[in-house]
């Protein structure tokens, strides 16, 4: 398919000549083609070969000097191996030009818009193996005796030919000619003895000539073929597609053919499908078997009686009133189409859907009319549930690479996963378009494997699956996980209702404690509810991208704990969900803290758990859509109270704390404080005494001197010691109800008592400077306390360092002044 879409036109069509933007890219492929003897112009717009492509060398031979390349230790267009026009509105291409290229062994003009293509010039093509017109309007006949011997595949899709000549190509291999003017009979196409594929259909043929033996591939849908169709040849086919024709019976198909289509056609019997010479119920290969929309009346037994390794029987739309019991012996037999159908008898309706007791029916019918021992017991059993499971496990992958992504085998029982399932997924595809080999389990996006009975998971499904980003285990009884999981992208990952632990967790996430692993760095979703943890797995709180975090129903109950607790880290920036509901957790540690600093967290869950106060500081996360408290033993707030909706709840946390309005409303009065902060004769005292007057939140005043300290103009020095330290007190203390101090015990008069400015100094009570020193020497010490603890943060950290300084510096300050005061006494 073309890179552009199947209904989606190239986007360079219609352009003429060589276009600015596509200058530069013509050059460095030209440059290319010299070096490596393949040139590729395709989707370059172009209306006509450019000079340039005629003559390779001829840039070089006008100024030998011009780059490191010789002319004759380049590639010419005489000798170039390949050539690729395709996506070029060429139209037509002039013989004296093709004839330039004289050992290419691989010619692409697809999607050129020719209406004329003259096959002189590939006479002298004495290499030449792919030969590529599709999508073109090549008109009328199409001599395949004019191509070279060396031809080994032509693909003429999507044009107007009308006859393909005498063809005489020993080495061909593929022969697509699909939705063209073909009519009458096909070619004979006997002499080509390599031959493998033929796919002729959307045409008109109505007679199909002697096939080759070699033939294992014929497609032949779509035309006008009627009557009784006898193979003559194709010994060896195994994939047959003689749907949409006029056919009123097929017969002489070979015992080789493993799939078989003759959908929409006019047949009423089978009974010679595998020719004259089929001895009744021999053994044959046949896979797939679709006759969709015939006339069918009856299904004969000996026709299928010895196909062991039928898998899919598509009958819908016939005139079946019956069925042979010979079919409920069939071992690999697990889907019948028999929609549309006049069943009687004992054929319920049901069964059309329940394929298991629609064969357990058959068999009860009568005893096997061979004595075949690959055929089922009569019963039924357990071989028959195993080869289902094995059968449902291969169409399951084989769907997941078939385009939607989705390995799906839960709800089977599983004890492991089926080594069947993981062959298909470690074998090897070759991409045409690609020009490379793929596994199939790379195309493989999601792996569902949930309610089984999983106890382990082997690495190799780890191996094979490179693609992965979504992993569903949930309900098995997995208790670890191979550590390669750790070299996959996975973005969600889902293992809720497994006996995990939380060191097994941290194992698979972050093997030999590596905290940079490409799962580390790309989940986003984990779910580890309902996995009997008693505590949290570490690597947790180092995922940068995790938004979204189910810890549910877990054993979970004290979350202060330093080694299985919530951690305060630089991870889990971009939470937006945690849910912790249905533990017992009776001591939240950190949490309500570090909700704080997850700018997008929407959604927490605490409900059902053992806390006997709720913390008040949740009042600040004004981001929350969702927050659930119930559940909890907690008396100071009533039930009714927690149902309320996130905003008023919020508010009321807020005003518990003291803050009656809102964080909004707070700020309304900030020019006018700021504008009295300034005022102040001395704004270090001022900022102090509203500190310790003010009742609402500290964040409140935090905002209100943010904005007064931007105006570097109008702040005195001091007053970046008074914001410092608001700022480290709200960073280091949870919000509490502020109750108002009498202002003979708060900390202006200490300051006022010892401080050394003129207007404090005169007519109050003198402190002792030692008591003053030991003031100061207690709070540098609480400061470095508070500097070295676990739990401090970077941005903590730095701020009490300041705040140390500074109170060091004032320490030796108030030294020198008793040294002073000593010296005049």
């Amino acid at each position: 398919m073309s890179r552009f879409g199947k209904h989606q036109r190239n986007p360079n069509f219609g352009r003429h000549g060589v276009k600015e933007n596509n200058t530069l890219v013509l050059q460095h492929k030209i440059e290319t083609a010299r070096q490596t003897g393949q040139m590729n112009l395709s989707a370059l717009g172009l209306t006509e070969i450019p000079e340039e492509a005629l003559d390779l060398r001829a840039a070089i031979l006008v100024d030998p000097g011009a780059g490191e390349v010789k002319a004759w230790e380049c590639w010419g267009e005489e000798t170039l191996t390949l050539l690729d026009l395709s996506d070029n509105p060429l139209s037509i291409i002039p013989d004296e030009q093709l004839e330039r290229y004289q050992n290419l062994k691989k010619l692409r003009l697809r999607r050129c818009s020719l209406s004329h293509f003259s096959l002189a010039p590939l006479t002298s093509m004495f290499y030449l193996s792919l030969l590529d017109l599709s999508d073109n309007s090549i008109p009328g006949p199409f001599p395949l005796e004019s191509l070279p011997q060396t031809l080994t595949s032509l693909n003429l899709n999507n044009n107007k030919v009308t006859d393909l000549g005498y063809p005489r190509l020993p080495q061909l291999q593929t022969l697509t000619a699909s939705n063209n003017m073909l009519n009458g009979q096909t070619p004979d196409l006997s002499s080509c003895q390599n031959l493998s594929t033929i796919d002729l259909s959307k045409n008109s043929v109505e007679n199909l000539n002697r096939l080759p033996d070699c033939l294992s591939n014929l497609n032949m849908s779509s035309n006008r073929l009627g009557g009784t169709l006898d193979l003559l040849g194709g010994g060896n086919l195994s994939n047959v597609d003689f749907s949409q024709n006029s056919l009123v019976g097929v017969e002489g198909i070979g015992g080789r053919v493993q799939v078989l289509d003759v959908s929409g056609n006019r047949i009423e019997s089978l009974e010679s499908l595998f020719g004259v010479d089929y001895r009744p119920f021999s053994e044959v290969k046949l896979k797939e078997f679709r006759a969709r929309g015939n006339k069918l009346k009856l299904v004969p037994a000996k026709t299928f009686g010895g196909a062991i390794e039928l898998t899919l029987l598509d009958l819908s739309d016939n005139d079946l009133s019956d069925l042979p019991s010979v079919l409920g012996y069939l071992p690999q037999l697990t889907r019948i189409g028999l929609e549309g159908n006049c069943l009687r008898g004992n054929i319920r309706p049901s069964m059309v859907t329940d394929i298991r007791a629609l064969k357990r029916s058959l068999r009860f019918r009568a005893e096997p009319p061979v004595n075949n021992p690959k055929y089922l017991q009569q019963a039924g059993g357990e071989e028959e549930v195993k080869e289902e499971k094995k059968r449902v496990a291969v169409s399951s992958a084989r769907s997941a690479v078939g385009g939607n992504g989705v390995l799906d085998v839960s709800k089977q029982s599983l004890t492991q996963l089926p080594t069947t399932t993981l062959e298909e997924l470690q074998h090897e595809a070759y991409n045409e378009d690609e020009d490379r080999y793929y596994t199939l389990g790379s195309k493989v996006k999601t792996l569902k494997a949930s309610q089984n009975r999983l106890t382990s998971i082997e690495p190799h499904w780890f191996d094979a699956l490179r693609g992965l980003t979504t992993l569903d285990l949930n309900h098995n009884q997995l208790t670890t996980l191979p550590t390669n999981l750790a070299t996959l992208r996975i973005n969600s990952l889902i293992l809720s209702s497994n006996p995990f632990d939380e060191v097994s967790v941290a194992t698979f996430l972050s093997p030999h404690g590596s905290l940079s692993t490409h799962l580390v760095d790309s989940l986003t979703h984990i779910n580890l509810s309902n996995c009997r943890l008693a505590g949290l797995p570490q690597p947790l709180f180092d995922l940068p991208c995790l938004q979204e975090l189910n810890l549910s129903y877990n054993r979970l109950t004290d979350l202060s704990n330093p080694r299985s607790g919530w951690v305060v880290s630089g991870g889990l920036q971009e939470l937006s969900v945690l849910d912790l509901s249905n533990n017992k957790i009776s001591n939240l540690g950190d949490l309500p803290h570090d909700m704080k600093f997850k700018k997008n967290i929407r959604t927490l869950m605490l409900g059902n758990n053992e806390l006997r106060q709720l913390p008040l500081e949740l009042g600040y996360l004004i981001t929350l859509t969702c927050l659930d408290l119930r559940g909890n033993p907690q008396r100071a707030i009533r039930p009714a109270i927690l149902d309320k909706p996130v905003d008023a709840l919020l508010e009321y946390f807020r005003s518990r704390m003291g803050n009656t309005a809102s964080p909004a409303s707070c700020k309304t009065s900030t020019k006018q404080t700021q504008r009295k902060i300034i005022a102040s004769p001395d704004p270090t005292h001022a900022l102090k005494d509203l500190s310790l007057d003010y009742q609402g939140s500290p964040k409140h005043l935090l905002d209100l001197a943010g904005e007064y300290e931007d105006d570097a103009e109008a702040k005195p020095s001091s007053c970046s010691d008074s914001l410092e330290q608001l700022h480290n007190e709200y960073d280091n203390t949870p919000p509490q109800r502020q109750q108002p101090r009498p202002k003979t015990n708060s900390l202006q008069n200490l300051y006022d008592e010892y401080d050394e400015s003129p207007q404090h100094g005169t007519g109050r009570k003198q402190i002792p400077l030692q008591s003053a020193c030991d003031e100061i020497e207690e709070l540098i010490q609480d400061l470095e306390r508070k500097l070295r603890h676990h739990h401090t943060t970077e941005m903590q950290k730095y701020a009490y360092k300041k705040q140390i300084a500074m109170e060091k510096a004032k320490l030796i300050k108030e030294r020198r002044r008793e040294k002073a005061g000593q010296q005049q006494a």
